[in-house]
């Protein structure tokens, strides 16, 4: 009889584990190497050039986003990083998203978005990135420390020329769900 007892209380302890359990569950530091794939802030300018023409794209949007931790009890539960950066002018919208470049505890894994063009990235070809220093996505050609370095727009390949720094610092905001 008591066995039965300690059977059914230890039963009991693990359910309310499971589901009133709280454990949190830290994340690893945002990486830098967000900052180091698309150096812009907020207001920097970017001139590309085709031929003699010039192409100026304002950083009209520069949004970083973080997960410190969780509880491992809560849905929203995973340790996703991302920036999401929208490159604009009087006529063209670049949009990008990066998601987890650092993506050992992440459920959605690492991909890079631009203009729609997806492309999801595993281990090896972060690592072949992180070696070669540039990525090629689509009509997109990245380059750390550099940004878009070369796209193709309705027919033209623009190159990047120079960029103009605003006094703009790129604020990390925080996705805890805690």
């Amino acid at each position: 009889m008591l066995i039965i007892f300690f059977g059914i209380l230890l039963s009991l302890l693990t359910i309310y584990y499971i589901f009133f359990g709280q454990h949190t569950v830290n994340c690893s530091s945002f990486s830098n190497e967000f900052y180091e794939w698309f150096p812009y802030s907020k207001g920097d300018k970017l001139i590309f050039t085709n031929n003699n023409l010039n192409k100026t794209f304002i950083v009209l949007d520069y949004q970083s986003n973080h997960t410190k931790s969780y509880q491992s009890n809560q849905k929203c539960g995973c340790c996703e990083d991302n920036i999401n950066v929208t490159l604009a002018n009087e006529n063209d919208t670049l949009k990008i998203d990066f998601q987890n470049i650092d993506y050992e505890k992440s459920c959605l894994g690492s991909s890079i978005e631009i203009n729609g063009t997806f492309v999801d990235l595993d281990g090896n070809q972060i690592d072949s990135m992180n070696n070669q220093k540039k990525i090629k996505i689509g009509e997109y050609l990245i380059e750390k420390k550099k940004g878009i370095s070369e796209f193709n727009l309705s027919e033209k390949t623009w190159k990047f020329q120079k960029i103009m720094k605003s006094n703009s610092k790129n604020e990390l905001i925080s996705n805890n769900c805690n």
